[in-house]
C-alpha cells in the first residue's frame, strides 16, 4: 500500500504502447494496478485508430512541425464515452493531457494556424472527457528576440481563454525549445496567471538543472519525475533526483506526484514501482529537514 498520491504519465508506457499493448484502456488498468490516484494521459493513447506501422514511422521526439493524419483529435462520441466510462469505473480522476504537436508559434503562418486548430480540437477532447489540464508547447524556437517571446505569451493568453471557457487549463512544461528557458517560463507565468507550470525533473541542461529546480519548484503545480537507472537500492545515478523530490515535498507536502519513469532495462511496470518507492523514501527526509 503506497503512502503517496501519484499519477503515471502515459509516456512511461511508451515502449509497450509502440508494441501495441498499451491503449487507453490498458493504460487505465495499469495505472489502477500500480496504485495510481489519477490519470496523466499521453495524447497518442487517446487515439482509436493508429496502426503499428503508422506509429513506428512517427518520430515521437518533439520538433518536426508535420502533424500525422492519424493524430487528429477523435470525434466519435462513442469512443470518448467508452474512455470516460472506463476511467469512472476505475475510480481514477483525470489529472492532465500531455499534448504532442499543437505548437503555439511557428515561422510558417499556415503551419501555425494548423497547429493552433489542432490544439483547440484537443482542448475540446479534454473538455469532453473531463480532463482539467493540458500541456501545450510553445514550439521549436529557442533563442528568439523579445518580440517573438511577446508573441508566444500572447498566443498562450489567447489559447488559455479558449481552454478556460471549456473548463480546461493550459500548462507549460520545461519540455523542449523555448520552454526549457527558465527566464521565459517565469515571464509567461507572470504575464498569464491562467497558465500553470508542470516541472519536469530532467528537461533542463545538466549544468542548469539544480539551480532551475530551486528557482521553479515553488511555481510547480504538477510534475514529471524522471527516473532511468533507478536500482532496487533507490539510487538514480543519472541525476540527483532526490533533491528535486525534497524541494517538491517541501513546496507542497500533499501534492499529486507525477511519475514518468523511463527505465533503461525496459521493465516499465517495475520502473513505476521503483519510482514510487524512491518518493516514499525521500519524503520523510524532506520532512525531517
Amino acid at each position: 500500500m503506497t503512502t503517496i498520491r501519484f499519477s503515471i504519465c502515459g509516456f512511461a508506457f511508451h515502449r509497450t504502447f509502440f508494441a501495441g499493448e498499451c491503449d487507453a484502456f490498458s493504460y487505465i488498468n495499469r495505472s489502477k494496478e500500480l496504485g495510481a490516484s489519477a490519470l496523466h494521459w499521453w495524447l497518442p493513447q487517446l487515439l482509436p485508430t493508429p496502426t503499428l506501422e503508422e506509429l513506428n514511422a512517427w518520430s515521437w521526439r518533439p520538433g518536426p512541425p508535420e502533424i500525422p493524419v492519424w493524430m487528429q483529435a477523435p470525434s466519435d462520441p462513442a469512443w470518448l464515452e467508452k474512455i470516460q466510462a472506463t476511467a469512472a469505473e476505475s475510480g481514477l480522476q483525470h489529472e492532465a493531457l500531455a499534448m504532442e504537436k499543437g505548437y503555439l508559434i511557428l515561422d510558417d503562418p499556415d503551419r501555425q494556424t494548423e497547429h493552433r486548430t489542432f490544439l483547440r480540437a484537443w482542448v475540446d477532447v479534454a473538455s469532453n472527457l473531463g480532463i482539467p489540464a493540458l500541456r501545450a508547447d510553445p514550439g521549436p524556437l529557442r533563442d528568439c528576440d523579445a518580440a517573438t517571446r511577446a508573441a508566444v505569451i500572447a498566443a498562450y493568453r489567447e489559447e488559455s481563454e479558449y481552454a478556460n471557457d471549456r473548463g480546461v487549463r493550459l500548462f507549460i512544461e520545461n519540455h523542449w525549445g523555448l520552454s526549457q528557458d527558465a527566464d521565459f517560463i517565469e515571464q509567461l507565468l507572470d504575464a498569464v496567471p491562467a497558465v500553470g507550470y508542470l516541472l519536469d525533473s530532467n528537461n533542463f541542461a545538466p549544468e542548469e538543472r539544480e539551480a532551475n529546480w530551486e528557482r521553479l519548484v515553488p511555481r510547480a503545480e504538477a510534475c514529471h519525475l524522471k527516473t532511468f537507472d533507478l536500482a532496487e537500492s533507490g539510487i538514480e545515478p543519472k541525476m540527483p533526483v532526490d533533491h528535486c523530490i525534497q524541494l517538491l515535498a517541501k513546496a507542497d507536502p500533499k501534492r499529486l506526484w507525477g511519475i514518468e519513469s523511463i527505465p533503461t532495462d525496459g521493465d516499465e511496470m517495475a520502473g513505476v514501482r521503483r519510482a514510487v518507492g524512491l518518493i516514499e523514501r525521500v519524503i520523510p527526509q524532506a520532512d525531517a529537514g
